[in-house]
């Protein structure tokens, strides 16, 4: 098992490398219900897992199902967006956590709320199905998106104690 903390520490170094590129935070989407890549830097930085398939946009009723997003201010506290209240709360590493039927609309509401504007990091985006990531855009006409992925896959290439312990298990039952 992950150390919770860790979570936090692997935000931080998120962070750090956003610094560099004199970005002032990020927002970080997944989808769930699919293959792992597709949640991964959630997971990695939240230890959250949107359990809902994804399922096809049917407005007004939701946006974006299947998705969660975190907004990543550097100067600020996270904030996670999911789509369904039902998740272990006990196990997620973010303490402010919201619920919204519309993950487009609850993605630009949090990055308001921590008024993320100009260049912000962007993670995650390829997991948006077109017209989601078109409504985003056009709700947040002030947000400057920088394609940050690079970054944090660097960050996941490196593998803590606890990590390299956990590959070594599955690594063992595989065998």
């Amino acid at each position: 098992m992950i150390p919770l903390a860790e979570f936090d520490a692997r935000r931080r170094a998120l962070c750090e490398r956003l610094a560099a590129l004199d970005l002032p935070g990020a927002i970080v989407f997944g989808r769930g219900g699919g293959t792992y890549d597709r949640h991964g830097d959630i997971l990695y930085l939240t230890n959250h897992y949107p359990a809902m398939p994804y399922l096809p946009d049917r407005p007004p009723s939701w946006s974006a199902k299947g998705h969660s997003v975190l907004v990543l201010p550097s100067s600020d506290e996270p904030v996670l967006g999911v789509d369904n209240p039902d998740f272990a709360l006990d196990e997620v590493t973010i303490d402010h956590v919201e619920v919204g039927n519309d993950v487009v609309e609850l993605a630009a509401r949090l990055a308001s709320s921590k008024e993320l504007t100009g260049r912000v990091g962007l993670i995650g985006w390829d997991s948006l199905p077109a017209t989601a990531a078109e409504r985003f855009r056009g709700e947040l006409t002030d947000l400057k998106p920088v394609d940050c992925s690079g970054e944090l896959e660097a960050l996941r290439l490196v593998k803590s104690s606890s990590e390299l312990s956990l590959i070594r298990e599955a690594s063992a039952v595989a065998v």
